[in-house]
């Protein structure tokens, strides 16, 4: 019965680690975060950004959670981070990210 058992979790760690990499980020690099769950006054979900402007990464807390720095108009965010919502920053010279919108001000 125990071999069954350690057969088993072999082939899960197999098919799990084919499928999920490692992602780490450094300090001071710049990640893009998910826009996907914070509010915003666009009249339209699908007119939302996908993605914020980049931020710095500031710590690593644990493998998969991260905090960045927020500019004094997201205060209110709190600003540690799940890695699924980041993303690498990568420079392109001609392009200028989206402003953010302080979300206490009136349209």
């Amino acid at each position: 019965m125990r071999q069954y058992i350690e057969y088993a979790q072999s082939l899960q760690t197999k098919y799990f680690n084919r499928s999920h990499l490692l992602i780490t980020y450094e300090i001071s690099k710049k990640v893009l975060l998910l826009g996907k769950y914070i509010a915003s006054k666009r009249p339209f979900k699908k007119l939302k950004n996908k993605f914020l402007r980049p931020f710095d990464v500031v710590e690593r807390i644990s493998k998969q959670v991260y905090r960045l720095k927020l500019p004094d108009r997201l205060k209110q965010l709190h600003d540690i981070f799940y890695i699924v919502l980041l993303e690498l920053y990568i420079t392109r010279p001609s392009y200028e990210p989206p402003t953010i919108k302080n979300i206490e001000e009136d349209p």
